[in-house]
C-alpha cells in the first residue's frame, strides 16, 4: 500500500504544477514549428511524468486486486520486485512516448503532435487505466464472494429498495 500512496503523491505533485498554474490560451499554443518556451518546456515535462505516473498508479492498483489471489505471498520481494518492476517499466514507455510526442525527440510521433491525436497515448493514459480499474473491481468482487464467501460488504452497492 506504500508503493500506491507513493506514486498518488508523487501524481499530486506533478498536479500542482500542471493544473495549480493559471491558464492563459495566447501564452500557451500547440502547434509551434519553433522552439517552446521554457514554462511551456517545463509544463509538458511535468504532463508527460504525471501521464505515466498515471499509468503506473493503475498498474499497480490491478497488480494489487490480483495478489488477492495469494499467487504469489504478498510482502515478498519477488511480488514487490515484479509489482515495481512492470510499473517503472509501464511509465518509463509512457514518459517516453508522451515526451516524444511533446519534443520531436527521434520524430515517431510527429504526426500525433501536429493532429492532436495520439493514439499511443490514449491507449496507455485512458485504456489501460480503464481496464485496470474494472479488473481490480472485479477480481475484489470475486475474492469477497466466492472466495470469503460474504454478501454484506457488497450490501453497499446494491441497497435492499424495498418498502417498510
Amino acid at each position: 500500500m506504500q508503493i500506491v500512496l507513493t506514486v498518488y503523491a508523487l501524481i499530486s505533485f506533478c498536479d500542482v504544477f500542471t493544473t495549480g498554474r493559471p491558464f492563459s490560451p495566447p501564452e500557451f499554443r500547440y502547434y509551434r514549428d519553433y522552439p517552446t518556451s521554457l514554462n511551456e518546456r517545463v509544463l509538458q515535462i511535468f504532463v508527460s511524468l504525471q501521464l505515466g505516473l498515471t499509468t503506473a498508479f493503475f498498474w499497480i492498483l490491478m497488480l494489487f486486486g490480483l495478489l488477492g489471489f495469494q499467487i504469489l505471498d504478498d510482502g515478498t520481494p519477488l511480488s514487490i520486485g515484479i509489482i515495481v518492476g512492470s510499473a517503472v517499466v509501464l511509465c518509463g514507455a509512457t514518459l517516453y512516448i508522451s515526451l516524444d510526442t511533446a519534443f520531436s525527440i527521434t520524430g515517431s510521433f510527429l504526426s500525433a503532435r501536429y493532429s492532436n491525436k495520439s493514439i499511443a497515448l490514449y491507449t496507455l493514459n485512458l485504456g489501460l487505466p480503464l481496464l485496470s480499474s474494472l479488473i481490480f473491481a472485479g477480481s475484489q468482487i470475486y475474492l469477497v464472494v466466492k472466495i470469503l464467501e460474504e454478501l454484506k460488504p457488497l450490501s453497499k452497492l446494491f441497497p435492499d429498495r424495498r418498502a417498510d
